[in-house]
C-alpha cells in the first residue's frame, strides 16, 4: 500500500508480481494474463488513501461522520459554534491507515453564504473521490432547496475545472432526533424506524425534483462519547456500516483497499477486497494450469503466495509477519500435500487428448480458490490454524462455484463469504466501568 512503501513483505510481493508478469509475457497464449496481474497489483500494492469531502449546514454532523467511520475521535465537534472556519484537507489516521478528509465549514453558517463559494473553489482545485452531502434528519424538508443549490454549485465548479463530478452519497444524519424522543440509542422501535424511512424518502424526492443523481441515500446516527484517552465510552452509532459500504462503492479501486482498512466497521469490506484478489488469482491459475507448461508450478506457486500475502495485508491483527510465519507452518503440510496431488493429477490428466487442458486448469483454479478462502478465514475472520485447515479442505472438496466463470464469483456487494459461527464481527463494546476509574467522557453527534 502507498502508506507503507518500505515494507519488506510488500517489496517481496512487488518483485514476485513483476517476475510473474515477465514470465507470462513470454509464454504464447498467456501474455494477456499480465493485465490481470496488474489488477491484482493495484489491489495489493498500489493503493492510495481515499479522498472524502463532507458538506452540509452547520450542525449536520459532518465531523461526527469522520469519527463514526474511523471509530475514533479524529475531529472536534462543535455543539454551538462551527468548529471549522475554512475548508482544508486533513489526514485522518487509524491503524496506520489514512483517509484524506476535507473539513468544510457549515454552508451558510453565521449568515455567510460566501462559505459555499470557498468550499466550491477548494474542491474544484482539488476534487474528492466522493462527496458526502449531509442533511440533518429533522431538516430534510426545511430549506433543502438552498442546500441542494449549494451542492449543485460545488459540482459545477468541479466540472468547470475539467475534473469529473465525484459521486454523491447523501447522508441523513442525527436520526436519533426523530420522533419519538426516546429511546435515543439503537436499536430503535418501529415508530422511529418508520420516521427514518420517511426522512430518507423525502430527501430522495427532493433530489429527483432538482435533477440531482446520488449514488446512495443513507440514514446514520453518529452519537458517541469518548474518554479523554480517545477510547469510546458510549457507542450509539447507527447504520455506520451501511455508510462505510456506500462510500467504499463510490471510491475508485485504487482507494478502496485503504478505505477498507481505515473504516472501523470494515470486516465485510476487507473480505470484498480479498475476494477480488482471490478471484483474479484463481482465474489466472486456471489458464496457467490449462496451458501446456511442463513446470506450471513454477508460476502457480508464487502466484498463490502473492495472493495469500495480499490477503494478509488486510488483517487488522498485530505482528503480521508472525502471522504469516504461523500460517506457513500451520498450513504447510496440508497445502504441500494439496499441491503435490494437484501436480500429479495434472500430469495424468494432460495425457488425455482434447480434455486435459481444461480439466487441469480447473484443478489448479480449485486449489487456488480453496487456499484463498482459507486465507480469508485466518487473516480477516481471525480463525485458528485448525479452523483454517478445515476450511481449506472443505472448499477444496467442494471445488469452484459452478458459475465462477460466468462472473457471479466476481466481487459485488452481495457476494461475500457466508457468515459462519465465530466469523461475525463483534458488536461495539459498551464500557460500563466505574466512572471514577476512567477519565470523564465528552460527547458528540
Amino acid at each position: 500500500m502507498a502508506n507503507t512503501p518500505h515494507d519488506p513483505e510488500r517489496s517481496e510481493a512487488a518483485q514476485t508480481l513483476a517476475d510473474l508478469e515477465a514470465v507470462l509475457a513470454r509464454i504464447h497464449g498467456l501474455s494477456q494474463l499480465a493485465a490481470d496481474l496488474r489488477a491484482i497489483r493495484a489491489l495489493v500494492l498500489d493503493g492510495r488513501p481515499p479522498r472524502v469531502a463532507a458538506v452540509g449546514r452547520r450542525g449536520s454532523g459532518k465531523s461526527s461522520l469522520a469519527n463514526a467511520l474511523l471509530g475514533a475521535k479524529v475531529l472536534d465537534v462543535g455543539a454551538v459554534d462551527d468548529t471549522t472556519r475554512e475548508p482544508q484537507w486533513l489526514d485522518l489516521e487509524r491503524n496506520q491507515r489514512k483517509v484524506r478528509w476535507i473539513d468544510t465549514p457549515g454552508l451558510r453558517a453565521g449568515g455567510n453564504p460566501e462559505r459555499s463559494e470557498r468550499v466550491a473553489a477548494l474542491l474544484a482545485k482539488d476534487p474528492p473521490d466522493v462527496l458526502l452531502f449531509c442533511v440533518r434528519a429533522t431538516q430534510v424538508d426545511a430549506g433543502i432547496d438552498d442546500d441542494i443549490d449549494d451542492l449543485k454549485t460545488i459540482l459545477t465548479a468541479i466540472e468547470g475545472r475539467g475534473a469529473a463530478k465525484p459521486p454523491v452519497v447523501a447522508v441523513v444524519t442525527r436520526v436519533d432526533e426523530l420522533a419519538p424522543p426516546l429511546p435515543k440509542q439503537p436499536p430503535f422501535g418501529d415508530e422511529k424506524r418508520g420516521n427514518i424511512d420517511k426522512a430518507v424518502e423525502v430527501l430522495k424526492r427532493h433530489f429527483e425534483r432538482k435533477a440531482i443523481t446520488v449514488a446512495a441515500t443513507v440514514p446514520v446516527g453518529a452519537f458517541a462519547k469518548y474518554f479523554s484517552d480517545g477510547s469510546i465510552a458510549i457507542d450509539w452509532r447507527y447504520n455506520v456500516d451501511s455508510l462505510a459500504s456506500a462510500v467504499f462503492d463510490a471510491l475508485p479501486q485504487l482507494a478502496q483497499t485503504e478505505a477498507a482498512m481505515a473504516f472501523e466497521t470494515s470486516r465485510a469490506l476487507r473480505r470484498r477486497v480479498a475476494r477480488r484478489i482471490i478471484t483474479g488469482a484463481t482465474s489466472i491459475a486456471f489458464f496457467i494450469g490449462a496451458a501446456p507448461l511442463p513446470h506450471d508450478l513454477v508460476v502457480l506457486t508464487p502466484l498463490q503466495g502473492v495472493m495469500v500475502m495480499g490477503v494478509s495485508f488486510l488483517s487488522e491483527r498485530a505482528s503480521r509477519a508472525r502471522m504469516v510465519a504461523e500460517w506457513t507452518a500451520g498450513m504447510g503440510l496440508n497445502v504441500g500435500a494439496g499441491v503435490a496431488l494437484r501436480a500429479a493429477a495434472r500430469s495424468l490428466i494432460k495425457l488425455v487428448p482434447g480434455f486435459g487442458g481444461a480439466i487441469s486448469g480447473a484443478v489448479a483454479a480449485g486449489g487456488t480458490w480453496a487456499l484463498g478462502l482459507a486465507a480469508i478465514k485466518y487473516f480477516i475472520d481471525g480463525a485458528t490454524i485448525d479452523e483454517t485447515r478445515a476450511e481449506f479442505e472443505k472448499v477444496k472438496q467442494a471445488g469452484l462455484p459452478k458459475d465462477f466463470f460466468k462472473g457471479s464469483a466476481s466481487e459485488k456487494p452481495s457476494d461475500t463469504l457466508i457468515e459462519t459461527p465465530g466469523s461475525v464481527a463483534p458488536a461495539p463494546a459498551h464500557h460500563d466501568e466505574d466512572p471514577e476509574t476512567k477519565p470523564e467522557p465528552d460527547g458528540e453527534r
